[in-house]
């Protein structure tokens, strides 16, 4: 849940993550991304595992440290053929199906706490056009979604911004269900 603020002191910010609540995180992480060819959309050699800088958590978002994540027919195909949401030479961290736990939370962000585990709705709709009105943002035309368009959860950190956060696509995870499972809710819940 999202509350809005009026006093944004730049002073409350940590350097580190740019989040005031937050525990130790450090300045780099191992992750799966994929560079869109700059010709062409197909790239055979698009995909690279290295370090790469942690994203910073902004006022309105959650930082979570990956726990798990699953790799989906998408990822290939992005992979292989590209993605028509990506432009020439963007590089994304791939992966939409993952779960974490809060590692930092923004100062506008509330009911979440440092720690909680939780899976994301990887899916979120612009919450204006007719679909996202009726409540199905699934069917919204210019949605974005994490691995696709943004970065995902193949790497060891992973921003949640306030779009995913007010729509409520940020869930607990039950102490019952694994991480490998939690994974693969989001597969499951398509079929």
């Amino acid at each position: 849940m999202l509350q809005e603020r009026t006093n944004n002191s730049s002073s409350e910010r940590n350097t580190l993550t740019d989040c005031p609540r937050k525990a130790p995180v450090p300045t780099q992480m191992l992750a799966a991304t994929y560079r869109q060819d700059a010709v062409s959309a197909a790239s055979t050699s698009g995909l690279k595992i290295g370090m790469i800088s942690i994203p910073k958590c902004g006022d309105d978002e959650i930082l979570l440290r990956v726990r798990a994540a699953s790799i989906c027919g998408t990822d290939v195909k992005i992979i292989r053929n590209g993605h028509r949401k990506l432009s020439p030479g963007q590089r994304i961290v791939l992966g939409h199906e993952f779960i974490g736990d809060i590692v930092s939370i923004g100062s506008h962000v509330h009911g979440y706490q440092l720690g909680q585990r939780v899976g994301v709705v990887p899916n979120a709709g612009c919450g204006r056009c007719p679909a996202c009105m009726r409540g199905q943002a699934n069917y919204c035309p210019t949605y974005t979604a994490f691995g696709i368009d943004r970065d995902g959860g193949h790497a060891s950190y992973v921003v949640v911004p306030a779009s995913f956060i007010v729509q409520g696509n940020v869930m607990t995870i039950p102490e019952t269900v694994s991480d490998v499972e939690a994974s693969l809710l989001e597969p499951f819940s398509c079929v």
